[in-house]
């Protein structure tokens, strides 16, 4: 799929293997044509209706996600909120390179002039 994509924007790549002259299209509309009539179009739908009912928005699966995004940020990266929002963009910046640099001391670099010899 994605060389056919490829395809479309650079000729230099539009290369249709043997078989296949004349039932590859050529140009977006022509594509689009082919995948209105295809099977994996055709299912689609009843594939998004699926997993929306799996996985409502708003749902545990969202709650589970973020849990375990959370759980797998180390505690020392946590910053209140009420914290944050009172700090402007420059300040928020800095606050998030310290407690980077904070929580992981073997990246940081000290960047003086070298000891006279």
């Amino acid at each position: 799929m994605t060389d056919f994509l490829t395809s479309l924007t650079e000729l230099a790549e539009r290369v249709i293997g043997k078989g296949f002259e004349g039932r590859t299209p050529y140009t977006s509309d022509e594509f689009a044509a082919v995948w209105q009539k295809s099977g994996d179009r055709a299912r689609l739908p009843q594939e998004i209706e699926k997993f929306n009912g799996q996985h409502p928005i708003g749902g545990s699966s969202l709650d589970e996600f973020q849990h375990s995004r959370k759980s797998l940020q180390p505690r020392s990266q946590y910053v209140e909120a009420s914290t944050f929002d009172c700090l402007n963009v420059e300040q928020q910046k800095r606050l998030t390179i310290g407690v980077e640099l904070a929580a992981k001391t073997a990246l940081l670099l000290f960047l003086d002039e070298p000891p006279s010899a």
